[in-house]
């Protein structure tokens, strides 16, 4: 009935991107009381108690994802050299069990910094768009096992970026939104596009070609992500729909 609200955050800082763990009891964001710097924050709804990752390495852009396990995925830099002034710095992909004193995981080393990531729904599969293309990462394995440049992925004869990224729940599976494909100077007809890439079944060691299909075409397509839903209620609407959608 909206009587029973809880205030989480009182310091009147800055606090966004509210994130849910698997099992609901707790609730990561990104804060920063005045006069301090940004940091993540992880609210347990057991007792009220808010906790806050001290790891300033830990990058908040992209933003960290909460896996089933209620681990975090996020990208940490780390110094390239010690000689560099400013510092050079390397990015790695990390599982962060959001506890003190434990160091986080590496999934993958030196990768690029992405822009964008998602992660499939058991947590194995990853992708990353970066400003110049789109890769695949499994967790298992702890490698890259597809890389594609924007050339590979739309019309190399107009200028396109990367702009959203949603990974289906399965993984082999990744919807992209390229922004602006169509625009050269001096040309008419830009549009944005939504592309499905699908990467070949299950343990495909070398990269591949994708199969690319553009799903989406209009001034300022908006992507979510895919919707899951129980396969009984995919068996019913096929039942009474001709062809059911997907």
């Amino acid at each position: 009935d909206g009587g029973d609200l809880v205030e989480v955050t009182t310091d009147g800082g800055v606090n966004e991107t509210p994130m849910w763990s698997a099992d609901g009891k707790r609730l990561l964001f990104v804060g920063r009381a005045p006069g301090q710097r940004r940091c993540l924050r992880v609210y347990h709804r057991g007792d009220g108690a808010i906790a806050e990752s001290g790891d300033q390495d830990l990058l908040l852009a992209p933003r960290p994802l909460v896996l089933a396990d209620g681990f975090l995925l996020a990208v940490r830099r780390r110094r390239a050299t010690a000689e560099f002034d400013p510092p050079k710095w390397l990015h790695d992909l990390v599982v962060d069990p959001c506890i003190a004193g434990r160091a986080p995981t590496v999934v993958c080393e030196g990768i690029p910094l992405p822009a964008a990531m998602d992660v499939s729904a058991n947590g194995f599969v990853v992708w990353l768009s970066t400003e110049d293309g789109l890769m695949r990462v499994d967790r298992v394995r702890r490698a890259i096992t597809h890389r594609w440049t924007l050339a590979e992925l739309g019309d190399a004869a107009w200028p396109v970026r990367l702009g959203q990224l949603a990974a289906h729940p399965e993984g082999d599976l990744a919807a992209v939104t390229f922004w602006g494909l169509g625009w050269r100077q001096g040309a008419e007809g830009g549009r944005d596009v939504v592309t499905l890439v699908e990467v070949p079944r299950a343990g495909a060691s070398a990269p591949a070609a994708p199969s690319i299909r553009r799903v989406v075409a209009g001034p300022d397509p908006r992507l979510l992500g895919f919707v899951s839903r129980p396969p009984g209620q995919v068996d019913a609407e096929a039942a009474t729909q001709p062809e059911s959608p997907r």
